[in-house]
C-alpha cells in the first residue's frame, strides 16, 4: 500500500509525519513498537480523543491485515493486537456517538478478521466486545 493511500485513509498520520514520528506494522514486532510508541506520542504532544481514536483503530486493522497475509505466530505481537484492541474501544467509547459508530464499525470487521488467526484472538476480541460495546 503507498504511504498516500495509507495518510488518505488516516488522516491523522498526517500529524504523526509532520512531528517527525512513523506509523508501519509492516515488518512486525520492531515496528509494531513504534507504532505503538507514536500513539503515545500523539496522546502526550496532541491528545485529541478522535485522533487517539483513530490511531488505536488504525494499529488494530493493520496489524490485522499483517496477521491475514503472514499467518504470524508471535503471541507477543497477538497479545498486543488484543491489548491495543481493548485500549481502542476505551478510547472510542469516549467519542460521541456519531463518530463511535464508524470506528466501532472497524473495530468489528478487525473482530472477523481475526477469525482464522487463532491462539485464541477471536474469542479475546469477542469478549472485549461483549463487555464493552452498545448499541447507539
Amino acid at each position: 500500500m503507498s504511504s498516500a493511500v495509507v495518510k488518505s485513509a488516516c488522516p491523522w498520520l498526517s500529524v504523526l509525519a509532520q512531528t517527525g514520528l512513523s506509523f508501519d506494522l509492516s515488518t512486525a514486532s520492531g515496528k509494531q513498537a513504534k507504532a505503538k510508541k507514536s500513539i503515545s506520542d500523539y496522546r502526550k504532544a496532541i491528545g485529541l480523543q478522535a485522533g487517539v481514536a483513530e490511531l488505536s483503530v488504525f494499529y488494530c486493522e493493520r496489524a490485522a491485515r499483517l496477521l491475514s497475509e503472514c499467518g504470524m505466530e508471535d503471541e507477543r505481537y497477538l497479545t498486543a493486537l488484543v491489548r491495543m484492541f481493548d485500549q481502542a474501544l476505551d478510547v472510542v467509547a469516549k467519542l460521541n456517538p456519531s463518530e463511535r459508530r464508524t470506528l466501532l464499525q472497524r473495530l468489528d470487521a478487525v473482530r472477523s478478521a481475526t477469525d482464522a488467526v487463532g491462539w485464541g484472538v477471536k474469542d479475546a476480541m469477542d469478549e472485549l466486545w461483549a463487555e464493552r460495546v452498545w448499541e447507539d
